[in-house]
C-alpha cells in the first residue's frame, strides 16, 4: 500500500485538496464514492465535482512518505498549495490531522448527536452495566468487527476501541481485512465495476510494471507532452490512470494547471 502526500487536482480552475494516507489508494475510492453520492465532506469539492464533472478531476501522489511524517508533510503541502484559502483549493480543516479551527454546521452537530444517542460515552465505565470486558474480548476476538461489537452491546465504538488496545487485541488494518466478512463485502461491492477512473479487470494493476508490455516510457511521455491528458494516455495504451499518473509523477512531466488550460484552449481553437 502506498504511504504518502496526495492531491485532488481540478483541471478547470486549477484548486486543490491536500490529504494524506497510509493507503492512498484506498482513500481514492473513498474520496470517489462520497463525490458520486453527492455526500463529500469538503462541500467546496463537492460543488466543484458537481459543477465541472469527474473528467475535470485527477488524482496523483504528491510525495511518499513514512506515516510518522504523514501529518508534518500534509500540513507543509496545505500551507504551500494554500489549500485552505476558498481561491486556491478545497480543504476544511487548517490544521492536518485535527478538526481545531473548524466550525461544523448545526445540520452536521444534530447528525452526530442523533448517531451517538443512547450510546454510552467511551471515558466512562457505566458501559460495563451492559457487557462484561471478557465477554466483549470475546465477541471481538471471535471474528467480529469493532462495528459489529458497538451494534451488538449498545456502546459507543470508541469504547470498543479502547478495550481491545487495553487487552493487547486490536487488530491492525491488515488483519481487519483479512476477516472472512470483510473479503466476502469487498468481493461483493467490487463485483462488476472498479471503483478507480480507468482501471478495467482485464487491464495490468498500476503497481506491477507489466504495462511495460504495452507501451514504452518515451512514447507515453511524448504522447503526453502533446497535450492529451492522463485519461486519454490511459484509453490510447489500455492501461489505468493510476499507471499514467504515476510514470508523470516519478519523471517529473505532470503539467500544471496553467500549462493545462493553456492546452485545452489551444485544442479548442484548432478545432474551432
Amino acid at each position: 500500500m502506498a504511504c504518502g502526500i496526495y492531491c485532488i487536482l481540478n483541471l478547470s480552475d486549477g484548486k486543490v485538496y491536500v490529504g494524506s494516507s497510509d493507503d492512498i489508494a484506498g482513500r481514492f475510492r473513498g474520496h470517489l464514492y462520497c463525490l458520486r453520492h453527492n455526500k463529500h465532506h469538503s462541500p467546496h469539492l463537492q460543488a466543484a465535482w458537481n459543477r465541472d464533472g469527474a473528467d475535470n478531476f485527477i488524482f496523483f501522489m504528491i510525495e511518499d512518505t513514512s506515516v510518522n511524517s504523514l501529518y508534518v508533510r500534509e500540513q507543509h503541502y496545505i500551507d504551500k498549495l494554500n489549500a485552505c484559502n476558498d481561491a486556491f483549493g478545497y480543504n476544511v480543516l487548517v490544521q492536518a490531522g485535527s478538526n481545531r479551527g473548524h466550525k461544523f454546521s448545526q445540520e452536521v452537530i444534530a447528525k452526530s448527536r442523533k448517531a451517538h444517542l443512547g450510546q454510552i460515552a467511551w471515558n466512562k465505565d457505566i458501559w460495563k452495566q451492559k457487557v462484561s470486558e471478557e465477554e466483549l474480548v470475546s465477541y471481538y476476538k471471535s471474528g467480529n468487527s469493532m462495528r459489529d461489537c458497538q451494534n451488538k452491546f449498545g456502546i459507543s465504538i470508541d469504547t470498543v476501541r479502547m478495550v481491545m488496545k487495553d487487552n493487547n487485541v486490536l487488530r491492525t488494518k491488515a488483519e481487519a481485512l483479512a476477516l472472512p466478512k470483510a473479503r466476502k463485502h469487498n468481493s461483493e461491492s467490487k463485483k462488476g465495476h472498479s471503483y478507480l477512473r480507468g482501471i478495467k479487470h482485464s487491464v495490468p494493476h498500476w503497481r506491477k510494471d507489466e504495462w511495460k508490455s504495452k507501451v514504452s516510457l518515451i512514447d507515453l511521455l511524448n504522447f503526453y507532452k502533446k497535450g492529451f491528458t492522463i485519461e486519454e494516455c490511459a484509453v490510447k495504451f489500455n492501461i489505468c490512470a493510476d499507471i499514467v499518473s504515476r510514470i508523470l509523477n516519478e519523471n517529473n512531466a505532470v503539467r500544471s494547471s496553467f500549462e493545462t488550460r493553456l492546452f485545452k484552449q489551444n485544442k479548442t481553437l484548432v478545432e474551432a
